[in-house]
C-alpha cells in the first residue's frame, strides 16, 4: 500500500497561481490538494495528510472507518509483529529455520532486512505526452539499475500551484519518515524523489519490474471542498486492524 500511495504522490509540479489541485489518473485513482491538505486514493480507500502534521489518516469508505497512522504507534506495532515472528522461529528446529526464513523472504519481502540502496535519476533523451502535456522521459535508478521510468512535464505545461507542491513534498517526506521508522523499511525511489531535483511533473509512471504504467488523465485547478474524514466514520486503532 505504501508504494501505491507513494506512486500517486509523484504527480505534480510548481506553478505560480494560488488554487486548488485535482488530478485524475488512468488507473482510477485521484489526488486532491486544498487548504494545506492532500487526499489521495480512490473511491474505496483514501489517505489524507495535513501540512504541519507528522501523521496520515487512512479512510476506508466501504467500512466507514478511519485510522491515524503516526510514527510511534506504527513502530510499536511493527516491533510487536517482529517479536512474534522471531518467537515462532525460535520454536523451529535449527535445520528447518533457514528454510522458513527463505520462504518468508519470498512471501513477505517487507519483513526482511533490506540492502542499502542508492537512488538517482538519468535522462534518456526520449519524449512523450499524456493528457495533452508534453514530457521528457527519465529513468529512476536503484544502485545504478533502472527500477522505474517517469515522463516529466516542464513547469510551463501545468498550472499546479507552488503552494500545493510544498504540501505534497511535505507529505512525501512524512511518508518516508514513517517508512524509515519500521524495523524493516522497504524503500523505493518514489520515496526518495525530490520535485526540484526531478525538474518537473511526472505525468507518466512505469514500474519496470512489472511494465505496468499509470498516467495523468486530467488536471484541474477548480475550487475543492475541505479535506476531512466524513462525518459518522468510526476511528479504528492499528491494534484493532492487526487483530482482524
Amino acid at each position: 500500500m505504501l508504494k501505491q500511495f507513494l506512486s500517486i504522490l509523484v504527480f505534480t509540479l510548481p506553478g505560480l497561481a494560488l488554487a486548488d489541485t485535482h488530478i485524475e489518473f488512468s488507473d482510477g485513482t485521484f489526488m486532491k490538494i486544498t487548504g494545506g491538505a492532500v487526499a489521495m486514493g480512490d473511491n474505496m480507500n483514501e489517505m489524507q495528510f495535513k501540512e504541519g502534521n507528522s501523521e496520515f489518516v487512512a479512510v476506508d469508505h466501504r467500512e466507514k472507518t478511519y485510522m491515524v497512522i503516526e510514527k510511534e504507534s506504527l513502530k510499536k506495532n511493527m516491533n510487536a509483529m517482529q517479536a512474534q515472528i522471531e518467537a515462532q522461529l525460535a520454536d523451529i528446529p535449527p535445520e528447518q529455520r533457514e528454510m522458513v526464513k527463505q520462504m518468508m523472504k519470498q512471501r513477505m519481502p517487507q519483513m526482511v532486512e533490506p540492502e542499502k540502496v542508492t537512488y538517482s535519476v538519468r535522462d534518456t533523451g526520449q519524449k512523450g505526452e499524456a493528457a495533452g502535456y508534453k514530457c521528457e522521459v527519465k529513468e529512476l535508478l536503484a544502485n545504478g539499475q533502472p527500477e522505474s521510468r517517469v515522463c516529466v512535464a516542464s513547469a510551463g505545461e501545468t498550472g499546479v500551484p507552488r503552494s500545493d507542491i510544498a504540501v505534497l513534498q511535505s507529505a512525501m517526506n512524512t511518508m518516508r519518515e514513517l517508512a524509515e521508522s519500521l524495523p524493516f523499511s522497504q524503500s523505493s525511489n518514489l520515496g526518495e524523489m525530490d520535485f526540484d531535483e526531478l525538474g518537473g511533473i511526472p505525468i507518466i509512471y512505469t514500474d519496470l519490474s512489472t511494465n505496468e504504467s499509470n498516467e495523468v488523465a486530467s488536471i484541474s485547478t477548480d475550487s475543492l471542498p475541505p479535506i476531512s474524514v466524513p462525518e459518522g466514520f468510526r476511528r479504528q486503532s492499528m491494534e484493532e486492524l492487526m487483530r482482524q
